[in-house]
């Protein structure tokens, strides 16, 4: 199940050289030629932050755009949207064979899909306006 998750893995590092550039605490972690499963951690870690920093933002403008009768029903679907991230990427992330879960494709599975959220919600925010 693991193995599945590569080309997202690929997609995630990419962004994380982006957001590494204004990171200086953690620059010793190239995410660019990133191979030790710690610095792949560091870097999906880095990826999910900016998937949250970003979405979050998003959420905020969203609500401010909506008529107040919008307001719950919008916050009701990113709830019940984070859920369903948290549980498919848990999912994901679990090994059949171990047990256990992998942290990597965790954090990788949550940014990505993350970053999927926000193409829709920018996309409905474009309907708005």
């Amino acid at each position: 199940m693991a193995a599945s998750f590569l080309p997202v893995l690929t997609v995630g590092l990419g962004l994380a050289a982006f957001v590494m550039a204004g990171r200086p605490a953690i620059a010793a972690v190239n995410c660019e030629t990133a191979v030790e499963s710690a610095d792949l951690l560091t870097c999906a870690q880095i990826d999910l932050e900016a998937a949250e920093k970003r979405i979050a933002a998003l959420e905020r403008k969203t609500i401010g755009s909506l008529r107040p009768n919008g307001h719950g029903v919008f916050s009701k679907a990113q709830e019940t949207w984070r859920a369903w991230r948290d549980a498919e990427c848990a999912w994901n992330a679990y090994d059949i064979d171990t047990g256990n879960s992998d942290a990597l494709i965790l954090a990788t599975c949550r940014a990505d899909m993350t970053l999927t959220r926000t193409d829709e919600l920018e996309s409905a925010l474009e309907i708005i306006h």
